[in-house]
């Protein structure tokens, strides 16, 4: 007898007419589920790569920020001799707190000897460098190790008549090749 006062019957025994997933059902099942963390996955190293990317920008803006108030406090002080030092200075020594993939200042290193997401100077080309981590979404002009090299430079005041070359009234720091990272939409999938 079942539970209800009725005969039990076949149906009943084996629990109704409730079955298991076929193995076509399993099959779609973990198609789907591979093909959702395939598209997650590549949102994912999107993101990553756009955080390095921001961080990198972020970190440089910082620096041309402490350039131009280091320039600034010189001129304020009727010093613009003063200037013309500071291109030769590592320019991370004018941040109040260094970054926290900043490895210092190396002498001539093999860009592709140094982990990527790294910045450093080398002091033998008086250059800061940014190398990549995520080396397939960057391009740059200069080829090699994929990496962001900058270089403080002197900005002069034009001359009366107008051509280039007068005093030094400011510091930046520039790119010494074009770079650039893959497109956004790109990296999302979009």
């Amino acid at each position: 007898m079942g539970p209800y006062g009725e005969p039990m019957t076949s149906k009943n025994r084996q629990g109704g007419d409730q079955r298991g997933f076929t193995l076509l059902e399993l099959a779609v099942v973990v198609v789907v589920v591979g093909i959702l963390f395939l598209v997650a996955l590549g949102r994912l190293l999107g993101l990553q790569v756009d955080a390095e990317r921001v961080t990198m920008e972020m970190q440089a803006g910082a620096l041309r920020s402490a350039l131009s108030l280091q320039a600034a406090r010189y001129l304020a002080q009727d010093r613009p001799q003063k200037l013309a030092e500071l291109v030769f200075v590592n320019p991370i020594e004018h941040l109040v707190e260094r970054p926290k993939n900043y490895l210092g200042e190396l002498d001539g290193p093999d860009p592709e000897g140094v982990e990527g997401g790294n910045w450093y100077y080398d002091r033998k080309k008086q250059l800061l460098v940014y190398r990549v981590k995520n080396e397939l979404y960057f391009s740059s002009a200069a080829g090699g190790a994929a990496a962001a090299r900058f270089r403080v430079l002197p900005v002069f005041d034009d001359r009366e008549d107008g051509s280039p070359g007068g005093s030094i009234v400011g510091l930046q720091l520039a790119a010494l090749e074009t770079y650039g990272w893959l497109d956004e939409s790109l990296l999302r999938g979009k």
